[in-house]
């Protein structure tokens, strides 16, 4: 279908997907400059780290982020515990709101 078949709220869904897919390459190309960067300071100094995957996609990888919070910070008390479950169901919890949100948008 070409452009002039389409209905005005069509075009409006189109622009909305297009303007979608900019903020995302635009985000992924600042995202990948600044890997960049942590990558040269940190060959040339020690104390630099280079981030974690779940420092820079927070969203993907939140599953890797819980596993090594636990790996640094060992559970001790039935409180710690459940606060970890709460806090991992909050986060798995407004994944799902987002994802739905998004296929709403």
């Amino acid at each position: 279908m070409e452009f002039w078949d389409l209905t005005y709220g069509e075009v409006l869904d189109l622009i909305k997907v297009k303007e979608k897919e900019i903020k995302r390459q635009c985000t992924m190309t600042y995202t990948l400059g600044a890997l960049f960067k942590a990558a040269i300071v940190s060959s040339f100094d020690d104390k630099a780290k280079f981030p974690e995957p779940y420092q820079i996609f927070p969203i993907l990888m939140e599953e890797a982020q819980e596993q090594t919070e636990q790996k640094h910070s060992p559970v001790n008390s039935k409180e710690e515990i459940m606060k970890a479950n709460l806090l991992r169901y909050a986060r798995e919890w407004n994944s799902e709101f987002r994802k739905r949100k998004e296929g709403k948008g």
